[in-house]
């Protein structure tokens, strides 16, 4: 019986793809590597602890707030239970390696599976904002390894599919005018401010268009766009550190170091899947996008999709609580200066909601929420008297969040820090870039270049299906 199980758990993920298929035996060390360091990463923090719930001081995602009842994991200092999860999955992922080594795929295949099963639990049920694009990377990969027919050609469509959908948070000023790194204290590493639109420029091509040449069948072509985002990934591992480039470098190089004859595949029963998932990750790119604002200044759908460096964020939040006696009101009072904790104010909105609707003596909470977006001016996106009578909507505009009449403050604006603060006695001014003609008219011809870039792509695979043979 065992034997028919393992036979038939073979057949259905398709196991000899990855048995006769020396990348798809490397992408799984990669995504191993991955795995590892996003639980060395969680191990010891409390996004998912019972005792955080119970303080209300957890947030759930928006379409399913209550994610806290489910949580059954206590982290230290108030229990084992976690640091023993966790343990149990580092031991999986060296059997995993192990078992790969003694060319045991089926196993191999089961730890990936599990990892990837409690990490889409806690990213995408049981929190919200602890996972980082990189996350939505070996996410992805995974599941094309896991569950694909046709594994190794959806694992290279996919990595260059998120970069065309990664380009798409890049069609504003930050990026089109530097305005993102104009705003940090350090700016960008090496590059001047006065050129660094240049480059920034370059990137956004780049992964919207010359993405796709990493499939290219000519030798030229495919090597300089390998070349080019191994340089990308290389320097941008100076601002982000290794979490990034622990993903993105080793699967780019297994999957598009060795030239290859690559050609696209006819919409079949093996491949149906697959062309799904793709449009699966376009969905939610396009979520974030088509519900009305800013985005970048709502975040509304922005998790949904890809998102990293969307924009240099910085805000204020001011909650005052009112109780049903007569004591003093009680302000809850938050900043954030640093640029890539995103200013969410559906993060900030979550914790007042909730002790609105767990302590009887709150009779109303006002709240107030100021953000900043790339060196701008403050607005004030959120002014509501009581926090406890509205309710957040996860795929559509919150009229509650101001994008279009927000009021515009005087509140100073300084350079800021990524990944970490800087010192408050640091008061500099934005070196900002301006031209709101240019802007619009660069804007639109972005948003023009990656329709068609991915209107060409799935013209290419409705050609190969529906050409004569």
């Amino acid at each position: 019986m065992v034997f028919n199980l393992k036979r038939r758990y073979y057949q259905f993920f398709a196991i000899q793809e990855i048995e006769s298929s020396p990348v798809l035996q490397l992408l799984f060390y990669a995504l191993s590597l991955s795995f590892f360091i996003t639980f060395f990463g969680w191990v010891e923090k409390n996004f998912i602890s019972i005792s955080t719930y119970q303080n209300g001081l957890h947030v759930c995602p928006p379409y399913f707030p209550s994610c806290g009842e489910y949580l059954f994991l206590e982290s230290l200092p108030y229990g084992y239970s976690q640091s023993a999860f966790y343990l149990l999955l580092f031991l999986a992922l060296s059997y995993g390696v192990y078992a790969a080594y003694r060319k045991d795929w089926t196993s191999a295949h089961v730890v990936i599976l599990s990892c990837l099963i409690w990490k889409v639990i806690v990213g995408f049920f049981f929190t919200y904002g602890l996972t980082g694009n990189f996350d939505y990377y070996d996410m992805a990969l995974a599941f094309v390894w896991l569950f694909m027919r046709e594994k190794e050609y959806f694992a290279k469509i996919t990595f260059v599919f998120l970069y065309v959908l990664a380009s798409s948070i890049k069609i504003d000023g930050g990026w089109i005018f530097a305005n993102y790194f104009n705003s940090l204290f350090t700016g960008a590493p090496l590059f001047n401010h006065a050129i660094l639109p240049f480059f920034t420029n370059i990137v956004i091509v780049m992964q919207m268009v010359g993405s796709w040449f990493l499939l290219s069948n000519r030798r030229l072509l495919q090597t300089a766009a390998l070349t080019y985002f191994l340089l990308f990934h290389i320097y941008s591992g100076i601002i982000v550190n290794y979490r990034y480039i622990a993903i993105s470098i080793p699967a780019l190089f297994i999957l598009f170091s060795q030239q290859g004859h690559f050609h696209i595949k006819r919409i079949t029963r093996n491949t149906l899947l697959g062309y799904l998932f793709l449009l699966f990750l376009l969905a939610g790119q396009l979520t974030g996008i088509l519900i009305p604002g800013d985005q970048k200044k709502t975040l509304e759908g922005n998790y949904y999709g890809m998102y990293m460096f969307e924009a240099n964020h910085q805000c204020f939040s001011k909650a005052t609580v009112y109780s049903t006696g007569n004591t003093e009101p009680i302000v809850l009072a938050r900043e954030n200066h640093v640029a890539n904790n995103r200013c969410d104010p559906y993060r900030y909105w979550f914790p007042l909601k909730t002790k609105c609707m767990r302590d009887d003596s709150v009779a109303r909470i006002s709240w107030t929420f100021d953000h900043s977006i790339n060196g701008e001016k403050y607005e004030r996106i959120v002014d509501v008297e009581d926090v406890c009578v509205l309710e957040y909507r996860p795929f559509a505009h919150n009229e509650w969040i101001r994008t279009d009449n927000a009021q515009v403050l005087d509140t100073p604006i300084f350079k800021n820090g990524f990944a970490y603060d800087i010192s408050p006695q640091i008061k500099v001014s934005p070196d900002l870039i301006k031209n709101e003609k240019l802007l619009e008219n660069l804007v639109s011809g972005y948003w023009l270049l990656w329709i068609l870039s991915i209107l060409g792509a799935c013209s290419a695979v409705l050609y190969a299906t529906f050409k004569r043979q």
